[in-house]
């Protein structure tokens, strides 16, 4: 909703709307590994401070905003640090296997859809229809859908047990 309200009134003020959700979204997904992969206790610990961090970067960003300088490196640091470790700790804990896959999907399509974000002029001379940005959406949806599946199959296990 919140690129959604961006894309119609496009500006620094509905860009915190894009950019809030996605913080949060960041944050709750480490905690989440955390929780899946090390200690789920860890990872519920570090839920409140890790959203709260996320909010602030955005916050942070819109003030510096106002002041003159975009200051966006806590939201780059939010975003991004996550994209680093999340694969590290994948790799050095074993996680649900479900859980893993879930994952790992969702990462590679962040990325892919990273690239089309930074080719987005390219592609949409190359397509004349659809601009890298629009797919990068798409396949961030797509990441998404892959975590909403994995969850929806494990309740499925759930109820039949």
């Amino acid at each position: 909703m919140g690129s959604m309200y961006y894309h119609l009134e496009p500006a620094n003020s509905s860009l915190v709307w894009d950019r809030l959700p996605m913080s949060i979204a960041f944050t709750a997904l480490f905690s989440s590994v955390v929780s899946e992969c090390i200690d789920a206790r860890a990872g519920d610990a570090l839920l409140f401070p890790l959203l709260t961090l996320g909010i602030f970067s955005v916050l942070f960003w819109a003030w510096t905003e106002q002041t003159g300088s975009g200051d966006l490196r806590p939201y780059i640091l939010v975003q991004f640090l996550p994209l680093v470790l999340i694969p590290l700790i994948l790799i050095l804990y074993r996680p649900p296997r479900d859980y893993a896959a879930a994952i790992w999907g969702l990462a590679v399509l962040y990325l892919i859809s990273k690239g089309f974000e930074v080719a987005d002029r390219q592609v949409y001379a190359l397509t004349g229809a659809v601009s890298g940005h629009t797919i990068k959406h798409v396949l961030a949806a797509a990441g998404t859908g892959l975590i909403a599946a994995m969850l929806d199959r494990r309740e499925g296990r759930r109820e039949t047990a």
